[in-house]
């Protein structure tokens, strides 16, 4: 009588098979901005990405994340040690753009209008040149950009207004999102190239940073 035999081997394919659909399950929960959620623990994201694509920091910045964007070539994590894991900050990789910027205004007009049909329309858009700047001509902007006299910026929050009577809130943030801004930035090293910087924050955020405060200015 022929009888079935499950050696170890097989046993620990049957272990591996369960452990990536765990794994895969994990992350189609991670429905918070490229994968991530808020609360994530450092050991959960390296878990995520992998170790290999760790920069610096244990974890506080990577090279990819479980849903990368092309347009994204470093993220810096921001962890609370009671929350876990409340602030994403996303750099761009560097883009060559012309004095006018116009390709730095494309990248940014892309990745905004991305962000608007995921979150809807911004609270805050801002495209403007500081009073008393001298960089004001069309084939200025990447000056004014570099010199810091020029924002072009966006924001999500969670504001509300009041009509009278009750608050409205103009905008419900999925995912425990508190803030979402995206900026476009020019380089230190040369005003011909810049990159994108979009920051997520999270519920908790906000306290985290005030409790970081007063530990520094504990010293005094």
């Amino acid at each position: 009588m022929a009888t079935n035999r499950i050696g170890s081997s097989d046993i620990m394919k049957k272990t591996m098979i369960l452990f990536l659909l765990l794994v895969s399950v994990s992350f189609a929960q991670q429905t918070g901005p490229f994968g991530l959620s808020r609360g994530m623990s450092k050991e959960a994201v390296v878990a995520a990405v992998g170790a290999k694509n760790v920069i610096k920091n244990e974890g506080r910045q990577v090279s990819t994340v479980p849903k990368p964007h092309l347009m994204f070539e470093s993220y810096s994590l921001l962890f609370s040690p009671t929350v876990g894991l409340v602030k994403i900050l996303a750099l761009s990789v560097i883009i060559d753009t012309d004095d006018f910027g116009d390709q730095i205004r494309s990248a940014y007009d892309d990745i905004s209008t991305a962000l608007q049909q995921a979150y809807g329309q911004p609270n805050y858009s801002f495209d403007f040149l500081q009073s008393g700047s001298i960089w004001h001509e069309r084939n200025e902007f990447m000056w004014g950009l570099y010199k810091k006299e020029r924002t072009l910026a966006t924001a999500w929050d969670n504001t509300s207004e009041t009509n009278g009577t009750a608050p409205i809130v103009r905008h419900a943030l999925p995912n425990q999102i508190a803030n979402i801004s995206l900026q476009a930035v020019a380089l230190d090293v040369d005003p011909n190239k810049a990159d994108l910087i979009l920051a997520y924050e999270f519920n908790g955020f906000n306290q985290y940073a005030d409790e970081v405060a007063k530990k520094k200015a504990s010293v005094f």
